[in-house]
């Protein structure tokens, strides 16, 4: 434990006063890795078909991926912040614009990813759904089996806890 506390202290003070993270960040992360999942499709392609055209897109994917992935670890651990933060600014006034139309679902999935966040990091309680009406409950945390009550149908059910408190 204490290797991984010094490990991590040492991260800390290399990042101190570096930019790390941010949403275009995020962004480039994710075109990189496509552009990689797209460059093992093309090798495998490649291999199969012996085709020297699809040789040469394998190979600009893997180059231009290795540059995405050279300015995402650039923008990381600049310590220019004023300018990687307008970066990102005008990245994100330019996703912003989009961002309705790529996520018209958007609407309907965030009372699932707020539930999912709440699940996650409550540990004193344990989301059971109702057999009958399919709603969901925060029940305490005890290990064992328990009776509980419905409170939108009045359903009688047994929950059944496998970690919890004694």
């Amino acid at each position: 434990m204490n290797f991984i506390y010094r490990l991590q202290e040492s991260y800390n003070r290399f990042m101190c006063g570096r930019y790390g993270s941010d949403t275009l960040n995020h962004f480039l992360s994710f075109v990189y890795l496509f552009l990689v999942f797209l460059g093992f499709i093309f090798r495998i392609l490649v291999f199969i078909t012996k085709s020297v055209v699809l040789y040469k897109i394998r190979y600009a994917l893997y180059i231009i991926s290795l540059i995405i992935f050279a300015v995402t670890v650039f923008r990381s651990l600049s310590k220019n912040l004023t300018r990687r933060a307008r970066e990102n600014e005008a990245f994100m006034r330019l996703w912003g614009n989009w961002q309705p139309y790529l996520h018209k679902q958007a609407k309907n999935a965030e009372p699932k990813v707020r539930m999912f966040v709440r699940k996650m990091q409550d540990r004193d309680h344990i989301y059971k759904k109702c057999p009958d009406c399919k709603a969901v409950l925060r029940l305490a945390k005890k290990k064992g089996k328990h009776k509980t009550r419905c409170p939108a149908c009045g359903k009688l059910f047994e929950v059944r806890v496998l970690f919890g408190e004694k």
